[in-house]
Order: C-alpha cells, then structure tokens, then sequence
C-alpha cells in the first residue's frame, strides 16, 4: 500500500470516525474504542476500494462481519455513515465468506498475519514481566503487552484487536483446561515460560 493510497484511507476514516457511530460492542469490556476504530478503518478500505458488494473482499475476518451485522441493525445510523461517504455499502450475509481470513490490505504496524483458519492457531509464551508473547503457525512473533492481575478477558481482547479475529470466536486453553474470561491471569498460577494455547472457535458455534 503506498503513501497516497494510505493517506486517502486515512482521510476516509478521520471522515466516519467523526460520526456517532451505532455498533454492538457489548462483548467487549476493555477495548472498545480501540475495536470500533478497527471496524471503521475496515469501512473505510471499503470505500476507497469502490467493494459495494463484497467482491473484492469476499474473504471478511469474523471481527469485522458481527460489528457489521450489528451497525446495520441500526439502520438509520448506518444510512447516515453511507451518506457521509457517497456510498450504499451493500451488507449480505449470503455474499460473505465467513471462514476467517485475513487479508492484508488493513494496515498494521506490529503485526503481519495472513489466513488462519477454524482451529489451533499458536501458543501464547508467558515470559513474567507483563508480558506474552504470542506466536501463529509459524509467523513472526509479536509481542502482547498485558499484566498478571488482567482478566482472560482483556487477553482476549488484545488477540481480537490485533488478529481480527471475533471476541466470540477465540479460546484460551492452559494445563488442558479453558479459561474464564472473568478470571485473572495470576488466579491460573500461569508463570514464567508458562504455554497458553489459543483456539478458534467454527463461526456459528
């Protein structure tokens, strides 16, 4: 993506960012702000792309389609947004291919993953110091800041954000138990070197 097509992006988000925005974010607890930029800047590589019927970006990572669904619910707001853009952004489920994919027209600066699919996708290394450091099939690691007293929640949260992956979908799994989202890190007695498997859930279930 060069400079001009960024910049033209940004342009178009800074534009719907403004707006009072209408989307379900009641699955999430810490990250909500950061979750909905996410989805708008998804709108935004939309619009500039001229993708009115999913035929560019057939392959939608599950994140993206459940914030979807749910602005369009709020169909008012959803019209307004449309309008501000100059584009009828045309939502059908039957059109989306929802296994999760991503696809790397959405710009990230700590992180470069391609596709992952409906299973195991890595290890998180626990490493002490408030930090994990999560590596996927085989990519590069990257590095995810969160603190022994956090919830699995948040955890989750900050794999949603930076994978696009739906909060609903994903899974952490430690000494061969599934982990509470309302419980902290420290309850697990997840130490140093400690591995935290992370799963996807198949869309639907």
């Amino acid at each position: 993506m060069n400079n001009n097509t960024q910049l033209e992006i940004q342009n178009i988000f800074n534009k719907i960012k403004n707006l009072d925005i209408k989307i379900d974010l009641s699955d999430y607890t810490y990250l909500k702000n950061e979750i909905k930029e996410r989805y708008l800047y998804f709108i935004a590589i939309k619009t500039y792309t001229n993708d009115i019927d999913n035929n560019l970006f057939y392959n939608i990572p599950s994140l993206f389609i459940n914030l979807w669904e749910s602005h369009v619910l709020y169909i008012k707001n959803y019209l307004e947004m449309c309008n501000e853009i100059k584009y009828l952004l045309f939502y059908d489920p039957d059109t989306i291919n929802q296994q999760t994919t991503i696809y790397k027209t959405i710009p990230s600066q700590q992180y470069d993953f391609v596709i992952f699919y409906n299973t195991h996708i890595g290890q998180l290394n626990y490493k002490g110091n408030g930090q994990l450091t999560l590596t996927v099939n085989g990519s590069n690691s990257c590095k995810i800041n969160i603190n022994s007293d956090d919830t699995i929640q948040k955890l989750i949260e900050i794999i949603s954000l930076n994978n696009f992956f739906s909060v609903k979908s994903i899974l952490v799994k430690y000494n061969s138990i599934f982990l509470h989202s309302s419980r902290t890190i420290q309850s697990y007695n997840i130490n140093n070197d400690s591995i935290v498997n992370v799963f996807l859930k198949m869309i639907g279930c």
